[in-house]
């Protein structure tokens, strides 16, 4: 029907053209509108987020709470913001170019092939690491340095500082 032959073709995502009997290319328009549809909600979905998450910082940064309380949800926007822009590099730009770039020209080899599926199925795992980065209690906890096993720790607080002496348990 559409004069394609699959084994031929080093493409991924929907078609857009076929060659028709006498050679012309043909636009399926269907295709065309019902991708260009799914990412046009894709982006207003993604507007949205990025405008409210703006709004709610303004309200925040303007709000009377204490600096303590104020602090806190500024930590909470800095993880949205993270939350944001992750799906952006790890879902939404391999999405796009697999599913635009055939009809854009863009040379969709073996090699993106096999690095698009990466990049989306690594979003999840990606997702909750930066998550544990972005968020300064886990990030001391994941990173602190303490040996690997520990015999009779004390912590004594001076008033300046907080110091630490081991002792050995006999």
């Amino acid at each position: 029907m559409y004069n394609i032959e699959v084994d031929g073709l080093g493409y991924i995502g929907p078609v857009y053209t076929w060659p028709d009997k006498q050679g012309i290319r043909r636009v399926i328009w269907k295709n065309v509108a019902g991708s260009a549809g799914c990412m046009l909600i894709l982006v207003i979905l993604y507007s949205g987020v990025c405008c409210f998450g703006l709004r709610l910082f303004g309200y925040i940064k303007n709000s009377m709470a204490s600096h303590n309380t104020k602090k806190m949800n500024l930590q909470l926007l800095q993880l949205l913001l993270i939350q944001a822009v992750v799906p952006l590099f790890f879902e939404y730009i391999p999405c796009i170019m697999t599913v635009f770039g055939g009809y854009l020209g863009l040379p969709l080899s073996n090699s993106y092939s096999l690095v698009a599926p990466v990049f989306i199925s690594g979003y999840a795992p990606m997702e909750a690491f930066v998550t544990i980065l972005g968020f300064p209690v886990y990030r001391r906890r994941l990173f602190r340095c303490a040996p690997v096993r520990r015999i009779g720790v004390k912590y004594t607080k001076s008033q300046q500082t907080m110091t630490r002496t081991e002792t050995v348990k006999s």
